[in-house]
């Protein structure tokens, strides 16, 4: 009797050109990474460089003029970025979600806000963790107060942050309608009444700028301040929990992705493992993910005590040298 043989799906390999485009702007944004981090701000030149190569618009459909890329497509440029420079790679991983968002979220109204990224290369930033005061206008809503962890705010050309707003949405049909429901304001940077507070003094992902946004009564219209998630009547809604839980869990393909380019970001630096003066603190993810199963050594160590993931510990060898051209 003849085996069967067991049907594979085909592999699926990733876009040779976005790839290419990846790895040549690599090269400006790791030449940057030490300044990035001693300025704690990203370099306009690294948001061009991404722009150029097309990997701001990676999460764009093609009939909007962007480069639409697959999920294996993705997962290889984030890798290759973040084994550059990770705040970069950080802040590129939310703004892609981030148009994924405004496009489900806000339909022809996010329009505008599609082309400016694919024309010019505008960046979004965001705070997930609702924050502030929003109140009903007419017209829109009137917001003011403050939204914690904006990433990229010191280079985004618009915002978007969640609010929690009274009462239930406009079109809820329930019999228990909620006491208040979550909305996601979208704002040009340099909007009168916004500032950003600089409150991002970390060991680690130091030019990822993830500061506070400030707002002091900024109106915002109907149609740029769309519903997102309703809870459900008894649901416990997670803005009442921890800081920790107050942002969804949701998978992100980026996140996984950088964490494969954080061996080849250390292995790329080896003289500076042995000089932890010299090494920049943007290229230490003990200090930017102390629960992770890294153990690399690092100069410093953020645990609050030893344990299986200190830097105290012994790690594993080190990974084989990244291929060549890579």
């Amino acid at each position: 009797m003849v085996a069967k043989k067991e049907r594979r799906p085909p592999m699926i390999e990733p876009r040779e050109g976005l790839v290419s485009a990846a790895k040549q702007a690599d090269v400006g944004i790791k030449e940057r990474a030490p300044e990035t981090d001693r300025q704690r701000r990203l370099p306009v030149e690294n948001i061009q460089d991404l722009h150029e190569a097309g990997l701001l618009t990676l999460a764009i459909p093609k009939e909007f003029g962007g480069t639409e890329a697959d999920l294996v497509t993705q997962n290889a440029v984030y890798e290759l970025i973040e084994g550059a420079c990770a705040s970069t790679a950080w802040v590129m991983g939310n703004h892609s979600v981030l148009c994924t968002r405004a496009m489900g979220m806000m339909g022809e109204a996010s329009h505008p806000l599609i082309q400016d990224v694919v024309q010019n290369g505008a960046l979004i930033s965001h705070a997930a963790i609702p924050g502030g005061k929003t109140e009903p206008a007419p017209g829109g809503f009137v917001a003011s107060g403050r939204w914690p962890f904006v990433s990229g705010s010191n280079i985004s050309t618009w915002i978007f942050l969640s609010t929690m707003v009274q009462g239930p949405p406009p079109d809820w049909n329930g019999s228990e309608p909620p006491k208040e429901h979550n909305r996601w304001m979208l704002l040009p940077t340099a909007q009168p009444g916004l500032t950003i507070e600089d409150t991002w003094l970390a060991m680690s992902v130091r030019g990822s700028m993830s500061n506070d946004a400030l707002l002091d009564q900024v109106f915002v219209a109907e149609d740029m301040a769309p519903v997102s998630n309703r809870p459900a009547p008894h649901d416990v809604w997670l803005p009442n929990g921890p800081a920790a839980l107050k942002v969804p869990t949701k998978a992100r393909v980026w996140m996984s992705s950088m964490m494969r380019g954080w061996p080849r970001l250390l292995w790329t630096r080896p003289s500076n493992s042995a000089r932890p003066a010299a090494w920049p603190l943007a290229a230490t993810p003990r200090a930017a993910c102390p629960a992770t199963s890294s153990r690399w050594p690092t100069p410093r160590c953020s645990s609050s005590r030893e344990g299986p993931f200190c830097c105290k510990r012994p790690g594993p060898s080190p990974p084989r040298p990244w291929p060549a051209g890579n």
